[in-house]
């Protein structure tokens, strides 16, 4: 299992200082996939991609398109709970499943999260055609 180092951004937004020190020890579990120029330079072209097939309208942040650059070029899977976030044809299901936890007493929630794999084909084939 590994991270993306803008996963570690969002999940540290509006912590406090214990939260901060609890989750780095939880996220010594994971490898780190860390922000270099290669995911830069591939993010600039992976958002040519989206904004080339209209995708960009759906608000895709780009945040999420640096997780999904860095899914490509590592051939990594991405665990979402926002699959929009990394459309069809570049991204596909491997898996999905609904996650059910308890939000209170006598009430639950439920997360549909989904397993996505990098249509690396697609991605070349675009990135070869694009304009």
């Amino acid at each position: 299992m590994a991270i993306s180092d803008v996963s570690v951004h969002e999940i540290l937004r509006n912590t406090t200082k214990k939260q901060e020190n609890e989750i780095f020890k939880f996220l010594k579990n994971f490898n780190r996939y860390f922000i270099s120029e290669q995911v830069l330079i591939g993010s600039a072209q992976l958002y040519t991609l989206f904004r080339n097939d209209k995708m960009l309208k759906s608000n895709i942040d780009m945040g999420d398109i640096i997780i999904a650059t860095t899914s490509i070029l590592t051939n990594s899977l991405i665990l979402t709970r926002n699959r929009r976030d990394f459309p069809w044809p570049f991204f596909s299901e491997a898996e999905v499943r609904t996650i059910y936890f308890v939000k209170s007493p006598g009430h639950t929630g439920a997360y549909t999260i989904a397993l996505l794999r990098p249509e690396l084909n697609t991605i070349l084939s675009r990135f070869n055609t694009k304009k």
